[in-house]
Parts: structure tokens; sequence; C-alpha cells
């Protein structure tokens, strides 16, 4: 159950990179660089729906866990016994969970604080230094939600075994979330974590989609087939235009496109790259989707670095004099998705180096 998936691998690749862009792309337009429509539209469309699918990608693994295997009650087993015998077991999960997302999001931000006072003048805020353990700061938000989600749902898989109430739930939860914000309310940043839980749980319920394809994994693939995956592409192009729309309107059809929208692309994504796997085994060997399965091995690594390094770049060349839109993209692009897996290598390289990858992974400190 823990052996890697090459497909899911490629999956995450390609949905860093497009946090990495729409990074770099936001970074600029934050510094009053390159306003134009192009970018907007840019901006508009993955930002619909690359962080869902990062919460879908972790709750697809989440469903593939083995943990999930023995959250399932036995026969003539009382609820109670069940829930006593569990909650050990969660308890012991939900902890390296919390280790491996909490702890890469504390030192990350100190080092993006620390980068902000020596390259940007910022003033020195030890508060801020403080408020970093219990609410969440810059791209580092996607750690803390994370880690909230993944305790929040695991617990709930505990004590309603129904996959379909737990669904309903966290529908539920969403709507009301984003109504919060809809309504410009004061809204903790808990809930509102909770609420982006139904793309995680949602991601999770397609495990059991993909499950049911490889154990029928019999079926010849034919044309047809192919024509699915056609049809599918299609169906992701219209979803991007959609995305353009909803970004102009906010209301209450704007929430229920904007989930509608990013679980239509996030899913058609997961069955393009399952089926191409299973189209052709020589696909996921191209040198295009090596790189891709590289990136996503190292997803935790890019992410916790690249805004480090492009804001560095950004920085760089502006006191240069080079204000070239593609120098800017390209050069950040390159430095933010490579240099942390050269760097995180090389470490590992290194003997006295090794205790580096503990930053990234911390939960690895427990298994020895």
């Amino acid at each position: 159950m823990n052996k890697r998936i090459n497909w899911i691998d490629a999956l995450r690749g390609f949905t860093i990179i497009l946090v990495v862009l729409g990074h770099i792309e936001r970074g600029l337009k934050g510094e009053g660089l390159f306003l134009n429509y192009s970018l907007q539209l840019f901006d508009n469309i993955i930002y619909s729906f690359h962080m869902p699918l990062m919460f879908m990608i972790s709750g697809f693994l989440y469903g593939r866990s083995n943990i999930i295997d023995i959250y399932q009650p036995t026969k003539n087993q009382s609820n109670f016994l069940y829930i006593k015998k569990m909650l050990p077991i969660w308890f012991n999960y939900i902890s390296k969970k919390i280790i491996s997302f909490y702890i890469p999001a504390i030192i990350f931000t100190y080092c993006l604080l620390v980068m902000q006072i020596i390259v940007y003048g910022y003033e020195i805020n030890y508060y801020k230094f403080i408020q970093v353990f219990y609410q969440p700061y810059s791209i580092y938000w996607f750690l803390y939600a994370l880690m909230i989600i993944t305790i929040f749902y695991s617990l709930i898989d505990i004590l309603i075994t129904n996959e379909n109430i737990v669904f309903g739930i966290s529908i539920f939860i969403y709507f009301l979330s984003r109504s919060f914000i809809v309504n410009h309310q004061a809204i903790g940043w808990i809930l509102e974590y909770i609420g982006l839980g139904i793309f995680f749980y949602s991601g999770k319920i397609v495990t059991r989609f993909v499950y049911i394809i490889e154990l029928n994994n019999r079926y010849k693939i034919t044309e047809k087939l192919k024509t699915t995956a056609i049809i599918t592409l299609l169906v992701l192009v219209i979803s991007f235009i959609c995305c353009n729309y909803l970004h102009s309107n906010w209301s209450f059809i704007f929430i229920l496109g904007e989930v509608l929208v990013a679980s239509l692309i996030n899913i058609a994504l997961f069955f393009l790259f399952k089926l191409f796997s299973d189209i052709d085994d020589k696909f996921y060997k191209t040198w295009f989707i090596q790189v891709l399965i590289c990136i996503g091995k190292n997803s935790m690594v890019i992410y916790v670095i690249h805004t480090i390094l492009t804001a560095g770049v950004r920085v760089i060349l502006c006191k240069f004099g080079i204000y070239v839109f593609w120098i800017h993209v390209i050069l950040a692009t390159i430095l933010g998705l490579g240099a942390p897996i050269l760097l995180f290598r090389f470490c590992n390289q290194i003997r006295y180096l090794r205790w580096v990858r503990y930053f990234f992974y911390p939960a690895d400190l427990l298994r020895g």
C-alpha cells in the first residue's frame, strides 16, 4: 500500500508546477509588474482548481493508506468497543501527520520571515514570529489546512463509517464556511480549512473508483477508451472557460460553481492521468513524464522552499534593471523547481548533511 504510484506522482508534479507558476505570477503582480488580461486569465484558471487538486491528491493517498483498511468495524462489534479500539490507532496516525505538516510549516515560515526582513527590509515583528504557532502565514497555510483536514476526516471516518453521510457533512461544512466569507463576517481559519476538506474527501472517494478500475483491469484498451480521453479533454477546456466567468461573479452561484468546476476539472485530470497509464505503459517512460514524476516525488521539498527562491530571483533581476517577463518566469520556474530538488539530493549525498532531510520530513525521525 505504501508503494509509489507513478501516475499520481506525475499528477502531483503537474500540480506543483502550477503552484510555482501561480506564486511567480502573483509575486510579479504584487510588485506592480506585467499587469494584463492574459495574466489575470491565467490566474483565474489555475487558482480555480490547482489547490483543490492538491487536497484531492492528498485525500486519494489517504484513501489508499493502511489506516483506512482498519477503519471498519467487525461483525457483532459494538460501536463503543470499535471506537475504543480505534482511538489509540487514530492518535498514533494523527501524531505522525501533525509532525509531518506542522514542523515544516513552522521552520520554513521562519525562513520566509527572515528572508523578508533581510531582502525586503520588513520591520521585525516579534509577535508575528509567535503567531506562526497558531495561525498560518503566506503559502504555508496549505500545510496547516492539510493537517487540520486530515485530523478531522480521519476522526470522522472512525465515528461514521458511511461515506455518503461523511461526504454530505463535507458539503454542508463547505457551504457554511464559504457563506461566512461571502457575508464578510469574521470566520475562524480552522472552519475555513475544514470546509476545503470537501476536496480531500472527494479524493478518498475517487480511490474507490480507481480501485474498481484496477480490480477489473482486464478490460481491453479500445478506440472507445481513447475517445473517452478526448471527450475528457474537451470537458477540461469547457471547465477552464467557466473558471474565468466564475471569478467575475461573487455570489451563491459562484460558490456552487466554484466547487463543481474545481471538482469536475480535478476528477477529469485524475481520470486522464490514470487512463494514459492504462493505455500505454511506455507513456510514463517518456522524459517529460519522468520529469513530472521526479517533481511529484519531491513536491514537499519544492513547496516549502520555492517561494523564498523565486522571490530572490525577482529581487535580483529588478535590481539589475531586467523587466522582461519571460526572463523572470523562466529563471524563477527553473530555480523554484530545480534548486530544491538538487539541494535536497546534495544534502542526502553528504553524510554530515543528511539531517537536513528531517526539516522536510520530520516524521522520518520516528522511523529511525
